[in-house]
């Protein structure tokens, strides 16, 4: 799996997401629900170009230099994962925090799908 053919694919299914949260969000007259996939996605994509990068140094290799930037990558992955969450915690009303989990999973979901789908073929 390419990573440009995920990130293709990772859009139908965030759309499919997208209009299913939007029924919800008009169902229960709150926007937040539509917000809060949004605001998952975009920090998702972002953490998987960072993922990208990370791959990059580990293959690369550059000794004790890999090692430090490994954790900083990781410890910046998970400050971005935490200020997702503080932004539906202190903003209820824009982001939904259950909204905010299921965008974290939306390229999951695409590599589980494509898989599935290449072994179905």
């Amino acid at each position: 799996m390419e990573i440009n053919t995920i990130e293709k694919e990772s859009i139908k299914i965030f759309l499919v997401l997208l209009i299913i949260s939007g029924i919800v969000s008009a169902f229960l007259h709150s926007i937040s629900y539509s917000l809060g996939l949004v605001l998952g996605y975009l920090l998702n994509l972002f953490i998987f170009r960072v993922i990208q990068v990370e791959a990059d140094a580990i293959l690369n290799s550059y000794g004790k230099l890999t090692v430090g930037l490994i954790i900083i990558i990781s410890l910046a992955k998970l400050g971005i994962y935490a200020l997702g969450f503080l932004l539906a915690i202190k903003c209820p009303n824009f982001f939904n925090l259950f909204s905010v989990f299921v965008g974290y999973f939306v390229i999951k979901l695409t590599i589980f799908y494509m898989g599935y789908r290449t072994r179905k073929e």
